[in-house]
């Protein structure tokens, strides 16, 4: 895997002055030798794995937005937002416990196959650059110190040292267990190799007892969970929502609006932490006992992060089963999960059934799913029949599943003629149909 940025940075992002920015470090230790005997399938599922096995992650801990970077050896994930830094010590305890295990899974290897990590989060002033190919990136202290810090980590477990700057102005002590890490008496420090002072603490766990309150955060009890502590995430998430629930009860009349908008989402968010069923339903009865209407929120949360189809399905049917009517966005997520177009359309069809009417996500994934062209372009026209307009995603579909250039260039003029902006998607796929019909001015007009 070439290096790649798969986050980029928004217009907010990119300040001409620099800026205090974070960088976690995630590093495989000794990856060439552990991976130099692969074969070519085998390194190719072996770095396919490396997204799919921090992609969930990041997603639960509101990361999948921040600027992530393939290294050869790891990941920098690297954000200017300071208020991220406990969900980033999160990621790096779940690494920390869940990475070999889950890439052996997902790349069909053995565990001891895997390389074990070092990981260490540092700040550092950084300015936001664009490079020469359109991309941006940060450039400054916070990868670099990230980068050596890792250097000084504990090979012989997978140590997580942390910046006493980060410590110090995050106070995260407060939620998480740290221990002062005096790594210039480590007997493998390497003085010539330090260009400047580094103090840093090891982050070792949550801090569960601190966290156990309405306030406390999902990400906490999904970090519990992950790590194998099942029950403390089940034993806080509970406390937590009892207390968030009897808040809302108190307030309901006078507060209308702070329990829909923040007590209860905070509610949906906390349960759907714990992916588990009974957890699921006996904490939807809780929330029926205080006299508020059960939420398909986790629910469709849990369908959406469930790992294999089947097991979407059978939250489905949990569903169900615990009272809570399904919605568009329950049959819309698995329309998506659905392992081929004819289950998409099976599940669409139920969908209709169901009398839940679809929305452009649901037509733009079975466009997506379909197997050919025609089959594609037929349900651009039903989802046009329905009086739902395409958007830029259904248009570059279509436009990367023509047949030939000459069609791919019909939809582009079409998407323009509908006052719909193409993107960098919807130009990439024109071109990468065979131009050798299209004329020079065209080229050039493009």
């Amino acid at each position: 895997m070439s290096n790649q940025l798969l986050n980029p940075l928004s217009e907010a992002e990119r300040p001409e002055s620099g800026r205090t920015v974070t960088c976690l470090c995630i590093d495989m230790i000794g990856s060439t030798k552990k991976t130099i005997a692969f074969t070519t399938p085998k390194i190719d599922r072996f770095n396919r794995s490396l997204v799919q096995q921090i992609e969930p992650h990041l997603r639960k801990l509101d990361l999948d937005k921040e600027l992530l970077k393939f290294t050869g050896d790891g990941w920098l994930l690297i954000t200017p937002h300071s208020n991220l830094i406990p969900q980033l010590c999160c990621l790096a305890l779940i690494q920390r416990h869940c990475f070999q295990e889950e890439m052996a899974n997902k790349s069909n290897s053995s565990k001891d196959e895997i390389p074990p990590l070092r990981i260490a989060l540092c700040q550092g002033r950084d300015i936001a650059v664009n490079l020469p190919d359109g991309r941006q990136d940060w450039v400054g202290d916070s990868a670099r110190r990230a980068t050596r810090a890792v250097r000084h980590c504990l090979t012989s477990a997978t140590e997580i040292l942390i910046q006493d700057a980060i410590v110090t102005a995050s106070s995260l002590n407060r939620d998480f267990t740290l221990a002062w890490a005096d790594i210039e008496a480590r007997a493998d420090y390497e003085k010539h190799k330090k260009e400047e002072p580094l103090e840093v603490y090891t982050l070792q766990s949550i801090n569960a007892e601190a966290a156990a309150d309405a306030d406390v955060s999902p990400f906490y009890v999904y970090t519990l969970n992950a790590i194998g502590l099942g029950a403390e995430a089940q034993a806080t998430a509970e406390k937590a929502s009892e207390q968030i629930l009897e808040q809302a009860a108190e307030v309901r009349d006078d507060e209308p609006d702070r329990v829909d908008r923040v007590l209860l989402p905070r509610w949906d968010r906390l349960v759907a932490a714990i992916p588990n069923p009974s957890f699921v339903g006996r904490m939807t009865q809780r929330r029926r006992d205080y006299g508020f209407n059960p939420s398909a929120i986790p629910y469709n949360i849990c369908i959406r992060d469930s790992s294999a189809f089947p097991q979407a399905v059978d939250w489905f049917e949990r569903m169900r089963q615990d009272g809570i009517a399904p919605n568009v966005v329950t049959y819309s997520t698995l329309v998506s999960k659905a392992e081929d177009h004819a289950t998409a359309k099976d599940w669409f069809e139920r969908m209709r059934q169901d009398g839940i009417a679809p929305n452009v996500v649901t037509y733009n994934t079975l466009v997506s799913k379909a197997e050919d062209y025609a089959t594609a372009k037929d349900w651009f026209e039903r989802m046009r029949q329905d009086g739902i307009a395409p958007n830029v995603v259904t248009y570059s579909t279509l436009v990367s599943k023509a047949e030939d250039y000459a069609t791919a260039k019909d939809w582009f003029e079409r998407m323009r003629q509908d006052g719909i902006a193409p993107n960098e998607k919807t130009t990439s796929a024109l071109f990468a149909k065979d131009l050798s019909t299209a004329t020079a001015e065209e080229l050039l007009n493009w």
